[in-house]
């Protein structure tokens, strides 16, 4: 949002602060880090991390390769399992 500031005719850009911090942040770089949120979220989905971080606190494991072979194996049976169409 831009705002005149002074008499002057200067522009600048509205500062907000963040809620939780109480730091002053300006709004697209706020924007931007929603965005890199999702982004985030979306590609530990896509990549199965979270799947494997949902595994791990099912089963209270810590990360090992144990635990990553035990999960691949799981998902191989859970996928085994899917009937597939054609």
């Amino acid at each position: 949002m831009v705002r005149e500031t002074s008499g002057s005719g200067d522009l600048k850009p509205e500062v907000t602060t963040a809620s939780r911090s109480g730091r002053v942040v300006w709004p697209p770089l706020a924007a931007f880090r929603r965005v890199a949120t999702i982004l985030r979220a979306t590609l530990l989905e896509i990549f199965d991390e979270s799947a494997y971080d949902r595994f791990l606190s099912r089963t209270r494991s810590a990360r090992s390769i144990a635990s990553y072979s035990a999960f691949m194996r799981d998902r191989e049976a859970s996928m085994a399992k899917k009937p597939r169409c054609c």
